[in-house]
């Protein structure tokens, strides 16, 4: 499983660690972010048992995702979060949240999975389906790339800019 991001609480980056907990070695997890500071025990104990990668460019994060399984990003809440995109359009799917963009274009159990913003236990529910059927990853990927070749750069600047022209 692959997560880039803030290494923050605003990203579900506890829920994620405390979820994965339980499912020991049959779990990797990669990490790919900056800490938001040095002076966190628990953060770099929870790193420790975990594979971090400070910083990546972002050729160096498409080809990771290429390389990973599962993408999860549990933010608590989120503008955007391109990287939810970035991840579908390599054929990740996703896990993520009720409170990122995925649930404008994730069907869940489909090309991802959507689960309840801060549940642990959601998180959790989600990688066992995954662990109890493997099977279910490289369909949801296939559908993943798919709904994102649907979305290039030009849809996204188009809607940003309606949005932005409406206020």
């Amino acid at each position: 499983m692959l997560f880039v991001g803030g290494l923050s609480q605003r990203k579900g980056i506890a829920n994620l660690f405390e979820a994965v907990k339980s499912f020991g070695a049959n779990i990797e997890l990669t990490l790919v972010g900056h800490k938001g500071s040095d002076n966190c025990p628990a953060l770099d104990d929870a790193l420790a048992r975990h594979h971090w990668i400070p910083s990546l460019s972002n050729a160096d994060i498409l080809q990771l995702m290429r390389e990973q399984d599962v993408f999860i990003f549990p933010s608590l809440f989120e503008g955007f979060g391109l990287v939810i995109t970035e991840a579908m359009s390599q054929g990740m799917p996703v896990i993520t949240t009720d409170r990122t963009a995925g649930a404008d274009f994730i069907e869940h159990g489909k090309n991802g999975w959507l689960v309840e913003a801060g549940s642990t236990d959601a998180l959790r529910a989600a990688i066992e389906e995954l662990l109890q059927h493997p099977g279910k990853i490289e369909k949801a990927g296939r559908e993943a790339r798919e709904t994102a070749s649907k979305r290039p750069w030009e849809i996204y600047g188009k809607e940003l800019a309606e949005a932005i022209i409406k206020y």
